[in-house]
């Protein structure tokens, strides 16, 4: 299973997301995290994407979370995130009736 977590925020608020970046627990082992890989985005400020990839069975926990994860940056001027659950193709074949 892989949650994609999305997040932007303004530049001026780069150093309080800095700051609260650290405050983040760390990834639990049943989690393999990918990212976040950052970009600046010419209208919307700065764009972060994660990947978080973890076993089906678990799927409800890594995405608390993921959801906890960015609990940590609420209140922060401009900053907006948005979680995707996503399914391989077979899944998606099979939910699909293929």
């Amino acid at each position: 299973m892989i949650i994609i977590a999305f997040a932007s925020y303004p530049p001026e608020s780069a150093r309080e997301m800095g700051t609260r970046f650290v405050e983040m627990s760390p990834v639990p082992e049943f989690i393999t995290r990918e990212g976040p890989y950052m970009y600046a985005d010419g209208s919307d400020g700065i764009k972060a994407v994660s990947l978080f990839k973890c076993d089906r069975s678990r799927a409800a926990e890594t995405l608390a979370f993921v959801n906890e994860q960015h609990a940590v940056f609420y209140g922060i001027e401009g900053y907006r995130y948005d979680i995707r659950v996503c399914a391989g193709a077979e899944i998606a074949m099979k939910i699909s009736g293929l």
